[in-house]
This record gives C-alpha cells, structure tokens and sequence, in this order.
C-alpha cells in the first residue's frame, strides 16, 4: 500500500476548515505545525497560517520532528539515525 499525502487541511474543532498547509504534517502543537515536502521541513504559526520559517530536510530522510512551544527549538531526526538540532539565532 502506498501513503500519498500532498496537503494538510487545518480544521477547528467543530469542523470548519480554516485553511490547508502544504506537506504532510510531522508536529503540530497549539501554536505550530511543522510539514515537510520536496526535501524542505516548513513551520507555520496556527494563528495566521503565515510561514514562520523553513530549513531544507537534513540527511537522507526524515523521521521524526519536535518543535518547542514558542517556536525556538526545533529537533529534527534521520529515519535511520542522525539528529538535528535547530537555534533560533
């Protein structure tokens, strides 16, 4: 079976599409989320949906994605190891 996820649809609670994001969704708290597509990790503010920063995909591939609440930090990992450690400068 294959997964094929272009775009990620930003919904409230109650349903209401408020906007979709490019990229498959690796981290979303209540103020970001994170997607990846065509090699490149992305971070959007859920407020305005505004892009906030994007920083192309370390390594070969990617696993998993940790973003600290205000949007500092940001922990990136290898699907086959290696980590990554983003600095807001």
């Amino acid at each position: 079976m294959f997964w094929y996820c272009e775009d990620t649809h930003v919904l409230t609670w109650n349903l209401t599409d408020v906007g979709t994001l490019p990229g498959f969704t690796y981290f979303a708290n209540e103020n970001f989320a994170v997607t990846s597509k065509d090699g490149v990790i992305h971070c959007y503010s859920l407020e305005d949906l505004h892009e906030v920063f994007s920083v192309k995909v370390p390594g070969d591939s990617l696993g998993y994605i940790k973003l600290s609440d205000d949007g500092k930090l940001m922990l990136v990992s290898g699907e086959t190891g290696g980590f990554w450690l983003y600095a807001k400068s």
